[in-house]
């Protein structure tokens, strides 16, 4: 699975930075430390789990921040964890947990390189407008 890691990525972080740049920062590789201020809720976390990184964190002006998770063929163990760890954990901090899945992509994990093509806009803004972000 190691070689479907970090697939999609970079088109995605290019989409993000376009769509929403003179409204919000784009971080990748955001830290859950990032997002989970108290020291108590953040040592109740599993070992596991405090090391995780967010795909990408948007910071966005006047409207909630986004927490993006890109996943390509993670399989069931990351989809239980995303739906049952970080999805609560990012909703109690007033934020829009998105989820851009291969499943659902008719364009973005079809190669491993390949230009950003309309198809791939389509997949992201599809998923923003799934997860009811407000853009």
């Amino acid at each position: 699975m190691s070689q479907f890691i970090g697939r999609g990525e970079e088109t995605v972080e290019s989409i993000l930075q376009q769509l929403f740049h003179l409204n919000a920062r784009t971080f990748s590789q955001y830290p859950i430390r990032g997002i989970v201020t108290e020291l108590d809720e953040f040592g109740s976390l599993s070992d596991e789990v405090k090391k995780h990184k967010f795909d990408f964190y948007v910071r966005r002006d006047n409207k909630q921040s986004l927490i993006i998770e890109v996943n390509y063929k993670h399989g069931d163990k990351a989809d239980k964890k995303w739906n049952n760890i970080f999805v609560p954990l990012i909703r109690r901090k007033d934020m829009i947990p998105v989820t851009i899945d291969d499943f659902s992509c008719e364009s973005l994990f079809k190669d491993m390189y390949h230009p950003i093509t309309l198809g791939d806009w389509r997949d992201v803004l599809q998923a923003l407008i799934h997860a009811e972000v407000e853009l």
